[in-house]
């Protein structure tokens, strides 16, 4: 049964079968100085992308932001938190398609603490059975 099932999800869909492509992208990193860890995990809808961002190695009780940058150069602010001990999650929504990012960016005050770049192919659809 499971070769059956993997078959069916590697296999290109039969002719006439409509299919739903969802474009999804990665990246993290690690700052040498500090510890401090964002990884994120994008989803696009349409001409959206939420944004599920996991952090860790952050000073607690300190004030930050998660910024996402376009290739163009502008900042999009994303979600300002408090800092806490542990791994912490975070969500929002861009209003751009994921092929226009360029990358993210945790910043405490002017200061960036860490910052993830995107591939520059991140959220090219994947074909079925290729």
């Amino acid at each position: 049964m499971a070769g059956l099932s993997a078959r069916a999800l590697l296999d290109p869909p039969a002719p006439g079968v409509q299919t739903n492509t969802v474009r999804t992208a990665v990246a993290s990193a690690t700052d040498r100085d500090s510890g401090a860890n964002l990884s994120v995990i994008l989803t696009e809808d349409g001409d959206r992308v939420a944004v599920r961002a996991t952090l860790s190695g952050l000073t607690e009780g300190v004030g930050y932001r998660l910024f996402g940058y376009t290739f163009d150069g502008r900042q999009r602010p994303l979600v300002n938190w408090t800092g806490r001990g542990g791994v912490q999650e975070l969500d929002g929504e861009l209003p751009v398609g994921i092929t226009n990012l360029s990358h993210f960016a945790v910043t405490r005050g002017t200061r960036v603490v860490v910052t993830a770049y995107l591939r520059r192919d991140a959220g090219t659809a994947a074909t079925p059975g290729r």
